[in-house]
């Protein structure tokens, strides 16, 4: 899911773009989806809201991919 036009029906990393927020919330709706997985920083609070508790309302699972680094040398 990505609400950029230009990505709009690519593959990303191998994977689809489906389309924008307005997708994921009609596939959620339809009960096509059992897990959300956020691979980025949404920036917007109120769609994240919409999202927790459209996931919650549906059942669908919803977890945040977090990439950290560590430190290991200091140059």
């Amino acid at each position: 899911i990505d609400d950029d036009p230009r990505k709009q029906r690519i593959r990303v990393q191998g994977y689809p773009v489906l389309g924008p927020f307005a997708t994921l919330v009609e596939l959620i709706e339809e009960g096509e989806v059992e897990m959300v997985v956020i691979a980025t920083q949404l920036s917007d609070p109120p769609r994240m809201e919409q999202l927790q508790a459209l996931c919650t309302e549906h059942r669908v699972a919803l977890t945040r991919l977090l990439f950290k680094l560590d430190r290991v040398v200091v140059a």
